[in-house]
């Protein structure tokens, strides 16, 4: 009987999708990866397997769920079961809408994408997990799922929901001996340390979910997003902040700014935004020599 283990990882790109891939297939598990792109698939399983992880890619849509049901099932034939489950399509920000602007038709496709493709995809391997009573399922979003980020509208809706369905699955399944959790990210990360977090909550079951970075920065950001001093993404300001009024509106400017400086990577100068989020912070009385600009987190 074959006791080796297999991870499916759902949305596979580059990045955390390959990185969670490798981390477990260090741990001897064969890896099923699912993207829409046939040709990414196939290098990412040649990558794989250069490492010596036995590796298999299926194609579908996340929002196409008899496809998506299709492939996950298919791995399951290819290697008799599946033990973990990893959950992390992202969509790209060209769909993002502020709040004032959501409605239901722009707001349902991110549904799809977050929640709808996630439910689909646990549907495929939950009861096989409980009747071996073992198995793990895991899921990553973004900021918005926790703190208000008013100019990912939809997307945040989805993420928040997304989140509370990790939540209950987590209780559900806990005296079934199966786990769920997921990595909440809030700022810019090295893959590779997901990957471990991922591998270390698997083991440990301690906790339903990590948040990788501050989540106050992002909100301090998107209140002066709100105020029309930049826009949603990527951060950035486009305008001068005023002096704050009082020792609270200091702190949300100065974390603001200090978010936009983190982010300032996704800008086609990142120096000048940088120098723009210093001055300004210096300015209404920030240390720019400082972590958060010498806000106490």
């Amino acid at each position: 009987m074959n006791t080796q283990k297999t991870l499916a990882v759902i949305g596979v790109g580059p990045l955390l999708g390959m990185s969670v891939a490798r981390r477990f297939g260090r741990e001897g598990y064969r890896v099923g990866l699912v993207a829409r792109s046939r040709n990414k698939l196939d290098a990412y399983v040649e990558e794989l397997a250069a490492a010596g992880i036995e590796a298999v890619g299926l194609p579908a849509d996340v929002l196409d769920r008899a496809r998506l049901t299709a492939a996950i099932e298919g791995i399951g034939k290819r290697f008799g079961s599946i033990d973990v489950l990893e959950y992390s399509p992202m969509i790209g920000n060209e769909g993002v809408r502020p709040v004032l602007e959501i409605d239901v038709e722009n707001t349902l496709p991110n549904l799809g994408y977050y929640l709808f493709g996630a439910i689909t995809a646990v549907r495929c391997v939950v009861n096989g997990m409980i009747e071996k009573g073992d198995g793990a399922l895991l899921f990553t979003s973004g900021a918005s799922a926790l703190v208000p980020f008013p100019t990912h509208g939809n997307v945040a809706v989805a993420m928040g929901a997304l989140r509370q369905y990790v939540r209950m699955l987590n209780v559900a399944l806990e005296s079934k001996g199966v786990y769920a959790g997921s990595i909440i990210i809030a700022q810019p990360h090295y893959p590779e340390r997901l990957a471990d977090l991922y591998w270390d909550m698997v083991q440990k079951r301690d906790r339903v979910e990590e948040v990788h970075g501050i989540l106050e920065l992002g909100e301090a950001y998107e209140r002066l997003a709100a105020r029309g001093f930049g826009p949603g993404f990527p951060p950035g300001l486009t305008r001068d902040l005023p002096q704050p009024r009082d020792a609270r509106e200091q702190r949300t400017f100065l974390l603001g700014l200090y978010q936009a400086r983190i982010n300032a990577k996704w800008h086609p100068d990142p120096d000048e935004m940088i120098r723009k989020a210093d001055a300004q912070a210096q300015r209404i009385g920030g240390d720019i020599t400082a972590p958060f600009y010498g806000v106490s987190i």
